[in-house]
C-alpha cells in the first residue's frame, strides 16, 4: 500500500504533456520570437519516451486574423524549467 501511495505521489508532478500555451510564449519570448499566448492555437506536444524522457516535439498555430501559420520545435524541461533545443520552424500558411 505504501508503494501505490508513492506512485500516486508522484504523478501528479510528472510532465507527460509538454508545455502550456503560457509556457511556450514565455519561452519563445526568451529567446526573441514575439507570440503572445492568446494567439498560441492548437497547441499538440508529443513526447520522445523513454529515450528522453524530458523532451517534446511541439506544433501549434499563431498569427493574425488575417494569416495564421502552423509552427514546431523541440523542447525540453529541466530544474531551470522550459529549454527550446531547436529553432522554431515556420510550416504552413493558413
Amino acid at each position: 500500500m505504501i508503494g501505490l501511495a508513492l506512485t500516486l505521489a508522484v504523478l501528479p508532478s510528472a510532465q507527460a504533456v509538454g508545455p502550456s500555451r503560457a509556457e511556450l510564449q514565455q519561452v519563445l519570448q526568451d529567446r526573441g520570437y514575439n507570440l503572445e499566448a492568446r494567439n498560441l492555437t492548437a497547441l499538440e506536444c508529443h513526447g520522445f519516451g523513454d529515450d528522453e524522457p524530458t523532451e517534446f516535439s511541439c506544433s501549434w498555430t499563431a498569427g493574425s486574423p488575417d494569416e495564421t501559420r502552423r509552427y514546431e520545435t523541440t523542447l525540453a524541461i529541466s530544474g531551470l524549467g522550459w529549454q527550446l533545443i531547436d529553432g522554431v520552424a515556420a510550416l504552413e500558411a493558413q
